[in-house]
């Protein structure tokens, strides 16, 4: 099996180093973290950018924002390295690949700051792979996992409706819960609810009202049926005075 490693994640990888850099940099020049004012922050966005995406007024706002705030060139050098990534898959063979690579690595090795050591020493791990992106005319497993990725969020945290709690057990037929009613789950969070300190709560429904109302037998204890949940909701009120 041939692993490809795809470009949007390898470019990714390339920008977030900007990123770690411009923070610390923040941090050992200024002593905070980054602030509406600071030079640094007002041009964080526009150095996650591709510089042929930069407009002309972007072009001067982040050279200043760099002038104001890079004492010492880090986080111009790691902007650079970055775009530089980028222009790697801009290559048609991998002969060129593989040259425009080395010299990548060897201008982050020439340089003192850790973020780049650290980056250059994990895609030199997985040159092979990254290298294999040439050899397959482009193709990788990205679009495949962006198709793959909502649906796996979804899996992990599936939608709820109204409540999620209750409105799940109401459509099982069980409650479990310590409160014998949906109307009594809803109704406890609320005694939260005491903007004077006082909180008064109107007396529930008898059986024979609920029999009433629903047309159905009253449920067994731990047990709610889908017909009797709003009727329940509705005949219990909460007052806050």
């Amino acid at each position: 099996m041939l692993r490809v490693l795809d470009a949007f994640h390898v470019t990714r990888l390339g920008f977030a180093a900007v990123d770690e850099v411009r923070r610390r940099v923040q941090q050992d020049s200024t002593g905070h973290r980054g602030r509406k004012h600071d030079p640094l922050y007002r041009i964080r966005r526009l150095l996650r950018r591709r510089a042929d995406r930069l407009s002309e007024l972007a072009w001067r706002r982040l050279l200043i924002g760099l002038d104001l705030g890079d004492v010492d060139e880090q986080i111009g050098r790691t902007w650079i390295a970055a775009q530089d990534l980028c222009r790697l898959y801009h290559c048609r063979s991998r002969y060129a690949a593989e040259h425009h690579l080395y010299r990548w690595l060897m201008h982050c090795a020439e340089t003192n700051i850790p973020e780049l050591h650290r980056l250059a020493r994990t895609l030199d791990t997985w040159r092979t792979e990254l290298l294999a992106y040439f050899d397959t005319g482009g193709l990788s497993d990205g679009p495949t996992e962006a198709v793959n990725a909502p649906h796996q969020e979804d899996q992990a945290h599936p939608p709820t409706t109204g409540c999620g709690y209750c409105c799940t057990a109401a459509s099982t037929g069980r409650l479990h819960s310590q409160h014998e009613s949906e109307a009594g789950y809803h109704d406890w969070p609320r005694g939260a609810c005491k903007p004077y300190g006082q909180t008064r709560t109107a007396a529930p429904p008898s059986s024979e009202t609920t029999a009433a109302n629903t047309g159905h037998p009253q449920a067994r204890p731990g047990e709610i049926r889908g017909s009797e949940c709003q009727v329940g909701v509705a005949n219990t009120t909460m007052l806050c005075e």
